[in-house]
């Protein structure tokens, strides 16, 4: 049986949100959504529409990773707007029938060397939203696939 996820979206949520893709375990692309909590409606959509690509794919196994909020000191602007965004996120992605995983931070640290690998030189909320998905795939698969979409593993 091939436990790798069709499509894993990995959010590093705040005023720079970092979002990183995966189709079938290989890595196909990362951005950074940079969003103002004042101003968020067409930012808010970049994310709803990346949300909604994983749902083109026909087979099960859609995953969606948020790095999980965490302070110890008083909420800041840009503590409410990473909260703001993790429930956005869970909520249409729940509708939307994706498994939604949350991990702290230190979760994504043995992955972001093989992060700088993928996607270079990026903000490094990108950077931090692909180590989340690379972790992601790493304890559900044992790795980064190397096969394309339709092509079975065997073995």
């Amino acid at each position: 049986m091939n436990n790798t996820p069709s499509y894993v979206l990995a959010f590093d949520p705040g005023p720079h949100t970092g979002v990183a893709w995966f189709r079938y375990g290989s890595f196909a692309g990362s951005e950074t959504v940079e969003v103002d909590p004042m101003r968020a409606d067409g930012q808010m959509r970049r994310l709803f529409e990346l949300l909604q690509d994983g749902k083109g794919l026909s087979d099960a196994g859609h995953i969606v990773v948020i790095e999980n909020f965490h302070t110890l000191g008083p909420l800041t602007r840009d503590g409410v707007t990473t909260i703001r965004l993790a429930g956005f996120l869970e909520g249409v992605a729940r509708i939307q029938c994706y498994e939604v995983v949350y991990h702290m931070p230190s979760v994504r640290k043995p992955y972001i060397a093989d992060a700088k690998l993928l996607v270079g030189k990026a903000h490094p909320h990108e950077l931090d939203a692909t180590a989340h998905g690379l972790a992601l795939i790493e304890r559900r698969t044992g790795g980064l696939s190397t096969d394309r979409p339709g092509q079975e593993q065997t073995g």
